[in-house]
């Protein structure tokens, strides 16, 4: 009877020393789990450049029309963005103002400009496919357009090298 109480005995104290091992390693792999892991989720106000089909020019503001201009390296508020993805904005941050068609939607001699955000004016809402690389007005499904050098365009979208933009 004795020997079944302490092998009881000894059951029960290996399985809280397993226990306790097992805890201290769940725990050392939450903090290790925690400190290696980033939590960067991006989202609103990130900000990018919009860089042409093979980067070397992005789109710059020019007294509040959209130009091709040399990318810069770092921050240059005139080429940089930052898309709202509750109102589906692009905002330049230089002016505060927001990439507008135009209202070029059925005229395409029109360039895209610069405006105050409007969250009635569908001209301002755009996606970005990532997988063709185009810039497309949410109402229009016209695609952000640099093939007149003279500035940016919304044009009918065909997967030219002149609608392919790519974030930086």
């Amino acid at each position: 009877m004795d020997i079944i109480y302490i092998m009881r005995d000894n059951i029960l104290l290996a399985s809280y020393i397993l226990s306790g091992i097992g805890l201290v390693c769940l725990i050392v792999g939450i903090i290790v789990f925690v400190k290696t892991t980033s939590f960067n989720f991006p989202g609103k106000g990130q900000k990018f450049k919009l860089g042409s089909y093979d980067s070397s020019k992005c789109i710059a503001t020019s007294e509040n029309k959209l130009i091709l201009k040399n990318c810069s390296q770092g921050t240059d508020l005139e080429q940089d963005y930052n898309y709202d993805t509750v109102t589906n904005y692009v905002r330049n941050i230089a002016l505060g103002k927001c990439l507008d068609t135009n209202n070029s939607d059925y005229d395409t001699t029109k360039y895209a400009t610069l405006v105050n955000c409007d969250s009635l004016n569908n001209n301002q809402k755009f996606n970005y496919d990532s997988k063709t690389k185009e810039i497309k007005n949410q109402m229009s499904y016209k695609c952000l357009d640099y093939a007149d050098y003279n500035g940016v365009k919304v044009n009918n979208c065909n997967n030219s090298n002149t609608q392919q933009f790519n974030l930086l």
